[in-house]
């Protein structure tokens, strides 16, 4: 009796032994799943105007104030988003935030807290500076190099690096906004993302290659613009397959196919489904949710019924030729009886081709 009741116990506590394990390696891969998508980053105002991880090696100043004495300097950011044609401010409404203040010459910085918020666009950061006391002035406008799904709520911290030069012979005091280059490290840190998982960006003379076969092909050439998308599907199966994006600009598609019989397109600039021949250009505006679906085989019932169609009009011929014969030969009930039968299935016979 007393060796079950150790027995039992030896095998509860390896089951909450088991339990704990599974629990913990749980709470690991939720970790490491959510470290997946949230990706810290630190973005830093380059000397081309771009917000990238890696700094330039150049650096650049803008003008923020000049006077005969040394002033309190504010310098803040505005946020947006921005979709390769207009910007939408998100965030700060019109006010900068992350401000910091100083008088003398080095880097400063301060922090901003955002909240989760899908942008499936760049990111602009827009640099404005003042003396304290005055109204700001747009010093510097930075943009993202990559497209982001997502800002993860996150605590910023803004550096600018304020540049002062005192000119002895003149008497004056001039502030400067540095960026660019690692003695003028201007950054953003603690910058958290997620990246859309299936974004294609396919420039202008750029070709995008689908192939079920090796002499089965459809290419959809880029003429104009950018072909970007974020929301996309790419289907192929031994039949055919199919293409579907929602473009994040306008372009000219021109699609060629090889092999294929049939390929048709819908959504683009609100067009529905029609078929279209090798060399079509397509004019895609922002916005728009196309397909492009395409068959490499004969679809059986073509032959099917256009066979049966053939059959419905001899039917529709013979039925009256019939009926007034037998009418000749007085049959009143086989003439009427039978053709009007013949009638009606010839009728049906020429809908099933119609809808075939």
């Amino acid at each position: 009796m007393k060796t079950d009741k150790k027995k039992f116990r030896m095998k509860n506590k390896l089951s909450s032994i088991i339990f704990l394990f599974l629990l913990v390696i749980a709470i690991i891969s939720a970790i490491q799943i959510n470290s997946a998508f949230a990706n810290p980053d630190t973005l830093y105002m380059r000397n081309n105007e771009t917000l990238g991880t890696s700094q330039t090696n150049a650096v650049d100043s803008v003008f923020i104030y000049s006077g005969i004495n040394v002033v309190n300097i504010d310098i803040g950011i505005r946020i947006f988003k921005y979709d390769g044609e207009t910007e939408t401010e998100i965030y700060t409404s019109g006010t900068p935030v992350a401000v910091a203040s100083s008088s003398s010459e080095g880097l400063i910085s301060a922090t901003y807290t955002v909240t989760n918020l899908t942008i499936n666009s760049y990111l602009r950061i827009k640099v404005y500076g003042r003396r304290r006391g005055e109204s700001y002035s747009l010093l510097q406008t930075f943009t993202s190099q990559k497209q982001y799904k997502k800002i993860v709520a996150s605590e910023w911290t803004v550096y600018y690096y304020l540049y002062l030069y005192r000119d002895y012979g003149q008497g004056t005091c001039s502030y400067y906004f540095r960026y660019g280059v690692s003695t003028a490290n201007s950054r953003i840190t603690g910058f958290e993302s997620e990246f859309p998982s299936n974004q294609i960006i396919f420039p202008s003379t750029s070709t995008l290659q689908f192939q079920n076969d090796i002499n089965k092909t459809v290419k959809l050439h880029v003429l104009n613009g950018v072909l970007n998308s974020m929301i996309n599907t790419i289907s192929l199966y031994e039949s055919g397959g199919y293409f579907s994006f929602t473009a994040l600009n306008d372009i000219q598609i021109e699609i060629i196919y090889e092999g294929v019989n049939i390929v048709q397109v819908s959504g683009d600039q609100g067009h529905e489904q029609r078929s279209i021949d090798s060399g079509t250009v397509i004019t895609v505006n922002k916005g728009d949710n196309v397909r492009i679906g395409w068959t490499t085989t004969l679809e059986i019932w073509l032959p099917v019924t256009l066979a049966l169609g053939i059959a419905g009009f001899g039917m529709l011929v013979a039925s009256p030729t019939y009926t007034f014969y037998k009418i000749k030969q007085r049959e009143y009930s086989s003439a009427f009886c039978w053709g009007f039968l013949m009638f009606i299935i010839g009728i049906g016979l020429v809908i099933v081709w119609l809808w075939g």
